[in-house]
C-alpha cells in the first residue's frame, strides 16, 4: 500500500498507463502499434484501446466516449466492465484502487509483461531510428545471439580482433515484432560493403556480397597467420577455443576471415585484394577452419569447394600462376608455367595416387578416382575428381611438392561439423540439430539468402 495518498495529479504523472494496463492483463498489439501509439487489447474482457503514450492518454476502439486519463480508465471499469461513469464516486474509487498499484508499483520489480513492453518499444525507437541508414545497423550492443544461443563468451566478443566489425540490425516481421540480430561486417580496407546477419532464425547477406568479414588488424605491423572459415560464427568459436589453448602463441598477430556465403571468382579476387594489403610475414601460413560437412555427399561439400579454390587462389598470387575452373566432376587446375614444376615429381606424386586408389577401391569402384594429369609443351593441367576427398586425391602431397605448405594448413573441428558445435560441446552443452529456417521479411534488405 502507499503511504501517501495520492492525488490526481501526482497520479497522472507517475502511473504509466501502458504500464498500469499491462499489469492488469492487457497485451500489446505489436502489429498495429507505433511507438506515438500502443495498441492494447484485454483478452479476457475483449476491450480494446489506443494510448497516447507521451501524452498518458488513452481512447476507446469501440467507444467514441470511453476515453481520457487514466483516472478515467479505471472509473470507466469500475463495474467490471466498460461503463461510462463521471460521478465523483467512480473517481474517489478510481484514486483508490491507483494507490493501491502505486504502493506496488514502486516497491516491486517490473513484470514480465512491462519489461517486454520496454524491449518492444527500445527495438522500435532503433528500428525508426535506423529508417534511413541502409541495412537498419548500428555496432553492437545487443550480444544475447551468440552469448546465449551460440554460446561464445562475452570476453572472446569484445577482443580487439573483433573491435568495429560486429553489428546488430534489424528486421520487423508482418506481424510487427521486431527481431535483432547480430552481424560480422563484410569490408573493403576500412569501408564497410555489407553485413552477414545471424539469429536462430536468420542467416543472410545484405549489401555486397562480393566482400568477406575481416578480423581487426589495425596496428599489427606483421601478420604470422591467416585463418579462414565458411561464417562469422565459426570464426568467432574457434577464436575462443584458441585462446583457450595454453600453448597458443599471443605473441604473434593474426587475421581471421568468413567467406560469408558462396565462393565465386570475383569474390575470390576480392579477398585475395584484400589479403595483399596486409602485412605478411614471408612464412605467413594460411590455416582452413573450414567444416567437415560430415552430412553432405563427398562431391558437394562446400567446405573442401572452399579449400581447393582458396588455396589454387593463393598458389597464384604467391607461387606460380594457375588457371581455375570446376565442373561436377573435377576440380580443374592449369599451370601455365611448366618451368616452374618439376614435372616428373608431380607424375610421381599422382601415380601414388592412382596406385592408393588401386589398393582401397574394388575395380568396379574406381572409375572418376583418379587424379588426371594431362602435359603440353607449355603447360600442365591436372583434373581432380571431386567423388572422394582431398586426402584420397594426394593433394597436400601436391601442395608440398609445389613448396607451398604453408598455404593450405588444414584444421577441421574433431567431434563435430563445425567450430561452433566443436565449442558447445567443450562446454558440455549438446548443439541443437540444425533446423530448416523459415523466411522472414526483412527491411530495407539489399541481400539474398545464401
Amino acid at each position: 500500500m502507499a503511504t501517501t495518498f495520492k492525488s490526481k495529479d501526482e497520479i497522472i504523472a507517475q502511473i504509466n498507463f501502458v504500464e498500469y494496463a499491462l499489469s492488469n492483463g492487457y497485451k500489446i498489439d505489436k502489429e498495429k502499434s507505433t511507438q506515438n501509439w500502443m495498441r492494447l487489447d484485454n483478452p479476457i474482457t475483449k476491450d480494446r484501446i489506443l494510448v497516447k503514450a507521451k501524452a498518458n492518454t488513452y481512447s476507446n476502439v469501440d467507444n467514441d466516449s470511453d476515453k481520457g486519463d487514466i483516472i478515467s480508465f479505471v472509473g470507466n471499469r469500475i463495474s467490471g466492465s466498460v461503463s461510462v461513469d463521471k460521478s465523483n464516486e467512480a473517481f474517489y474509487k478510481s484514486l483508490v484502487k491507483l494507490n493501491e498499484f502505486f504502493g506496488n508499483y514502486i516497491n516491486q520489480g517490473k513484470s514480465e509483461a512491462i519489461l517486454d513492453k520496454d524491449k518492444y518499444l527500445q527495438k522500435k525507437e532503433t528500428l525508426h531510428s535506423l529508417q534511413n541508414k541502409e541495412w537498419n545497423h548500428k555496432p553492437i550492443e545487443d550480444y544475447s545471439f551468440l552469448t546465449n544461443e551460440r554460446n561464445i563468451s562475452l570476453n572472446t566478443l569484445k577482443l580487439p580482433l573483433f573491435e568495429d566489425k560486429l553489428f546488430n540490425t534489424y528486421f520487423r516481421l508482418d506481424n510487427g515484432h521486431i527481431i535483432t540480430n547480430v552481424a560480422f561486417g563484410l569490408s573493403s580496407g576500412e569501408e564497410l560493403k555489407g553485413l552477414e546477419v545471424r539469429n536462430s532464425k536468420q542467416k543472410s547477406i545484405l549489401g555486397d556480397h562480393e566482400n568477406a568479414f575481416f578480423t581487426n588488424t589495425k596496428g599489427m605491423n606483421k601478420i604470422d597467420g591467416v585463418f579462414y572459415g565458411e561464417s562469422g560464427i565459426d570464426i568467432a568459436s574457434y577464436i575462443e577455443l584458441l585462446y583457450a589453448n595454453p600453448s597458443f602463441d599471443r605473441s604473434k598477430n593474426y587475421c581471421f576471415l568468413s567467406f560469408s556465403g558462396n565462393l565465386y571468382d570475383s569474390k575470390m579476387k576480392n579477398i585475395i585484394e584484400e589479403i595483399s594489403k596486409l602485412p605478411l610475414t614471408p612464412d605467413c601460413k594460411f590455416v582452413s577452419l573450414t567444416d567437415n560437412d560430415f552430412d553432405k555427399l563427398e562431391s558437394k561439400k562446400p567446405g573442401k569447394n572452399y579449400d581447393v579454390l582458396f588455396t589454387a587462389s593463393l598458389i597464384n598470387k604467391f607461387i606460380t600462376p594457375v588457371e581455375f575452373t570446376s565442373n561436377d566432376t573435377f576440380y580443374n587446375f592449369t599451370f601455365t608455367k611448366k618451368e616452374d614444376l618439376n614435372t616428373e615429381n608431380v607424375k610421381s606424386v599422382f601415380e601414388q595416387q592412382a596406385n592408393n586408389i588401386d589398393k582401397n577401391f574394388t575395380a568396379d569402384n574406381r572409375f572418376g578416382k583418379y587424379v588426371v594429369v594431362k602435359e603440353n609443351e607449355t603447360s600442365i593441367t591436372l583434373n581432380i575428381p571431386k567423388s572422394i576427398d582431398l586426402v584420397q586425391t594426394n593433394f597436400k602431397e601436391f601442395i608440398k611438392e609445389l613448396k607451398a605448405e604453408r598455404l593450405y594448413i588444414p584444421h577441421k573441428p574433431v567431434h563435430s561439423n563445425d567450430w561452433n558445435e566443436e565449442l558447445q560441446r567443450r562446454k558440455g552443452i549438446t548443439a541443437e540439430k540444425k533446423k530448416e529456417l523459415p523466411k522472414i521479411e526483412k527491411v530495407k534488405s539489399y541481400g539474398r539468402k545464401f
